[in-house]
């Protein structure tokens, strides 16, 4: 690979996947509760963090041909979708506090749309430079912000609403992003 493809793939520390995808590992294991742990699983937990991201974190710019199926393939083929995932996952695991949580919903899109851009080319640059396609997942992120916070427990009527109104959003979200892909290839 040479050096130009490899800044332009995101290899580099400083790239643009990299910074935010190390950025959102440190987020997802929740640096608001690190007073309470021991110096040992701090440790683990951070490093653990650093060289998922250091090894997922940048744009796979790879045709999606399958050499073999196996599962640990499939995971290093797709390891963009793995990290964001796994983030999500270990995030969402926890309680954080408010401003924890919207850190994760700002950073997890951010990630999405600038590995989607590497790997896609000049197609995925043109795509940032209007406003549908940062806008869907903006409101996407915001819309699971809001549900996360919505007490569907207790009693409280209006959470339930609340949650069925921001899946709708994200569902139609997905749904434009898709439409506006088929309908420029079309």
């Amino acid at each position: 690979m040479s050096d130009t493809t490899r800044r332009a793939t995101g290899h580099d520390i400083l790239s643009a996947p990299m910074v935010i995808g190390l950025a959102l590992a440190i987020a997802a294991i929740d640096p608001a509760s690190w007073p309470r742990m021991s110096g040992a699983v701090l440790a683990f937990l951070v490093i653990a963090a650093l060289l998922f991201a250091l090894w997922a974190a940048p744009a796979v710019v790879q045709r999606p041909v399958a050499y073999t199926n196996t599962w640990t393939a499939k995971a290093f083929r797709h390891r963009n979708t793995v990290f964001a995932a796994t983030c999500t996952a270990v995030a969402g695991l926890g309680d954080p506090p408010v401003w924890l949580m919207a850190v994760d919903a700002a950073l997890l899109p951010a990630y999405l749309l600038a590995v989607d851009a590497l790997a896609a080319g000049p197609v995925g640059a043109r795509q940032l430079r209007g406003i549908r396609t940062p806008a869907a997942a903006a409101a996407a992120s915001a819309a699971v912000l809001i549900v996360a916070r919505a007490p569907v427990d207790g009693g409280a009527v209006w959470g339930r609403i609340v949650a069925a109104l921001c899946v709708a959003a994200a569902a139609s979200a997905a749904g434009l992003a898709l439409w506006e892909r088929a309908r420029r290839r079309g």
